[in-house]
């Protein structure tokens, strides 16, 4: 999965590797100048045997892997000595030139920062803390708080300053700043909220594809042993099962303000019940139906009958999926719904 500058798809990722016991490598681009396949604060997973996002690809790729795999070996000969002694975070610059056989011409800054196995504690603080002013700190010369609470006075995202130009800032509980310079990202956490209800053959390969994206999905189905065989699932997607479809009739009252929806239950009558609540809500970004034109039409005529007005029945989208793409398998239509939904969202 690729984790974009300013996405969460890397703390997503951080979280599975964390789950699995791996210690990782963590590769941030710090800073880049001229033409450069990646923006500053791109960021890259390595743990000994998969590779999580990229930084761009070619042989800037392929040496910052190398460093960092070899990193994680020299960490690994240190616990077997019984040394405690993590490697601490540091800097090396690249030049994208005939040396790497890259023809962008630009240079950066990679900041290498290796991860013990384990789920980081920082990271599990997160969702109780979704301030828009929470950095990741990564320090280069010694421990330091990893989240940090304050505020740029330009409009950056990334930044590489010193713990002396952090005048007022503070970690998380208030911890003292650490010492020396020090790389800053800030987390823009996922608010991008997506509903799926339906954990059937469209909706599993629909959550594969959102897997991928800065949202949280929230997953949802009433029926036994729906999400079984579903091990490995990205930290963004939250499996909801229901042991009456009239939980989830409350799911869908409950859902934040803003939500995307998707309806594509097993049930037609469970799908129509679904959005005539959703319906009658009115604060939906959207409201995707799976179905045909004709499953449309008998849905327009029985909601109307229960008191459903043409206004709102035209916030509702059936059939779903951007137009051009054809194609019944559970993996094209997956794809033209997630293409819908990134469109919608892009146009604003």
């Amino acid at each position: 999965m690729t984790a974009a500058s300013g996405s969460s798809g890397w703390l997503q990722d951080l979280a599975r590797i964390g789950a699995s016991g791996e210690a990782a490598v963590l590769i941030t681009v710090a800073a880049a100048s001229g033409s450069t396949p990646r923006p500053a604060g791109t960021r890259m997973l390595v743990t000994r045997d998969a590779l999580y996002g990229t930084i761009g690809g070619g042989h800037l790729e392929w040496k910052a892997m190398a460093e960092a795999r070899r990193r994680l070996a020299g960490a690994a000969a240190l616990a077997d000595r019984a040394e405690t002694h993590p490697p601490v975070a540091s800097l090396v610059d690249y030049a994208l030139g005939p040396s790497l056989g890259q023809c962008c011409g630009g240079a950066v800054s990679l900041v290498f920062e290796y991860l013990k196995p384990g789920l980081p504690g920082w990271l599990q603080q997160l969702p109780q803390h979704p301030s828009p002013a929470l950095w990741h700190a990564t320090w280069l010369n010694g421990p330091g708080p990893r989240l940090l609470q304050g505020a740029l006075s330009s409009a950056a995202t990334v930044a590489w300053t010193t713990a002396e130009a952090l005048h007022g800032w503070h970690g998380l509980h208030g911890e003292a700043l650490g010492g020396g310079q020090v790389l800053l990202q800030r987390l823009d956490l996922p608010t991008w909220q997506i509903a799926l209800f339906g954990a059937g053959h469209v909706g599993r390969a629909l959550v594969q594809v959102l897997a991928g994206l800065p949202c949280q999905v929230r997953w949802i189905d009433s029926r036994a042993q729906a999400f079984d065989g579903l091990a490995g699932l990205a930290g963004n997607v939250h499996c909801i099962p229901c042991q009456h479809e009239a939980e989830l009739i409350d799911e869908a009252a409950q859902l934040p303000a803003g939500s995307d929806v998707l309806v594509m239950t097993h049930s037609h009558a469970l799908d129509q019940q679904l959005c005539e609540v959703l319906l009658r809500r009115g604060d939906l970004s959207y409201l995707g139906l799976i179905g045909s034109a004709t499953k449309r039409s008998l849905f327009e005529r029985r909601l109307a009958e229960r008191g459903i007005s043409a206004a709102q029945l035209g916030r509702l989208t059936c059939p779903i999926g951007i137009a051009g793409i054809s194609g019944k398998e559970p993996g094209v239509i997956a794809v033209a719904i997630a293409a819908q939904l990134l469109q919608r969202r892009q146009q604003g």
